[in-house]
């Protein structure tokens, strides 16, 4: 029989209607059917209102026959302007039947934690679903709450961004890490949690720093009080191995530090016992330190390799040491091994230079020869180095005075005993560098001869 819409009804909450009987429970989506089946009016969605609002015949301009008309098959009555009705033809007659409660018109978008459904007296009505969730960000987290609202949060530290690369901070934050581990190779996390290079700025303790912006071999040396890993993180020299801190040397604290030569002694921290490192005699107690490698403190002062206390020479005179041999200074017969310590020369000689005879090596009468003194002008020579001119005249095997007449081309003259620094000029054809190696009315030509 004929069924007339139906007036609106008011519902406990305007608008509103949260609907949990459709449902299993309110604790997730109905699992009805949607609305839409064939016949199903194409009209706007009725919200919080009863059957029979917004039911007019032929609302929306659809065609067919109003509710009430006759009819011989419901294709021929007017489609009913919501989803919740649906249009029939009963006893000949259109009619408006309202659609099974709890169908499913719409899950809400945006997520709202609601569905829209039908109410079974052909209106719609809003149901509680917490599985339509509202989307958040990618280290945020939205849920729905049992009475409908939306509760937010955010991801734990250290969880991934949603869909993308990064971690979250626990405060909602995509960032780049949360540790130095978090980065790759040398690059560390900063203060504002982003994978940088490591700098001796930024005042933040990382890299190979061994505290804030020092240490470490790339940054400047650490303070004293400053954390240290080695004695090169501090700029006094001294990290205290028991505490890991840069501190100042001293003279008691075990270590090889300061100006120190060995452990607590040698500098301005006392004097060495034997056998311990050294710089100079005065860093041994013994006032010996050994002039090669190693240089250690030396019980005999007579084999530190160089000359001190009493000695006249390089570890030999005086009243401890060995005498010296030929050459070596001296100061008296006693320092030598030849027993002779002539006065005038201050170096020991063997007494064969002493005895009036042109004998041994001598050039001349003790005199030249490398052991004796140098020769007089007159006396015989080998060399320049016999006579004490330091002039050997290369013929007559003399010292002479002058060594531009030596017959022999040397000390930077052009020829023979001419040119050069020599004041005599050399003669046609000798060799020359330029005009004033010449005698006068010779050219040095480009041969380099005097013509």
């Amino acid at each position: 029989m004929f069924r007339a819409p139906r007036e609106p009804r008011a519902l406990g909450v305007p608008g509103v209607l949260l609907v949990c009987a459709v449902a299993a429970s309110c604790g997730g989506r109905p699992g009805l059917p949607r609305a839409g089946a064939a016949g199903a009016g194409g009209g706007s969605i009725v919200v919080g209102t009863g059957g029979g609002a917004g039911k007019a015949a032929g609302a929306g301009g659809a065609t067919g026959a109003p509710p009430g008309a006759a009819c011989a098959a419901a294709s021929e009555c007017a489609a009913p302007a919501g989803p919740c009705e649906t249009a029939t033809c009963e006893a000949g007659r259109c009619a408006l039947a309202a659609v099974v409660a709890g169908t499913v018109v719409a899950i809400d978008q945006p997520a709202d934690c609601f569905d829209t459904v039908c109410d079974g007296a052909g209106g719609a009505v809003k149901v509680l679903d917490l599985q339509n969730v509202p989307a958040a960000g990618p280290c945020q987290i939205n849920a729905c709450g049992d009475d409908g609202r939306i509760v937010g949060g955010v991801a734990v530290a250290g969880a991934p961004c949603g869909g993308g690369a990064g971690l979250c901070d626990g405060k909602g934050l995509c960032v780049d890490c949360l540790a130095d581990a978090d980065c790759n190779g040398p690059l560390i996390c900063d203060s504002s949690r982003a994978c940088v290079p490591p700098s001796c700025v930024d005042g933040v303790q990382n890299g190979a720093e061994s505290d804030v912006d020092c240490g470490g071999g790339a940054c400047a040396r650490c303070a004293n009080g400053q954390g240290c890993a080695y004695d090169a993180d501090c700029g006094s020299g001294l990290c205290h191995l028991s505490d890991h801190v840069c501190g100042t040397p001293t003279c008691t604290d075990e270590r090889k530090d300061g100006d120190e030569t060995d452990i607590d002694c040698g500098g301005s921290c006392g004097t060495c016992a034997t056998a311990r490192e050294c710089r100079v005699d005065a860093d041994c107690a013994t006032k010996a330190c050994f002039s090669g490698l190693p240089h250690r403190c030396l019980l005999d002062h007579c084999l530190d390799g160089h000359k001190d206390f009493d000695e006249t020479d390089r570890d030999c005179g005086g009243a401890t040491c060995a005498k010296c041999i030929d050459f070596q200074g001296c100061k008296q017969d006693a320092d030598c091994q030849s027993g002779h310590c002539p006065p005038a020369r201050g170096w020991c000689l063997t007494a064969t230079c002493f005895n009036g005879v042109h004998d041994g090596n001598e050039t001349g009468v003790d005199c030249g020869g490398g052991l004796c003194a140098a020769c007089a002008l007159g006396q015989g020579c080998g060399i320049d180095y016999d006579c004490a001119s330091n002039a050997c005249d290369f013929v007559a095997l003399t010292c002479i005075a002058d060594a531009c007449a030596d017959h022999r081309l040397e000390n930077g003259e052009t020829d023979i005993d001419c040119g050069g620094q020599c004041g005599a000029t050399c003669r046609k054809g000798q060799s020359c560098m330029v005009n004033g190696d010449c005698l006068p009315g010779l050219t040095c030509n480009d041969w380099r001869e005097c013509q």
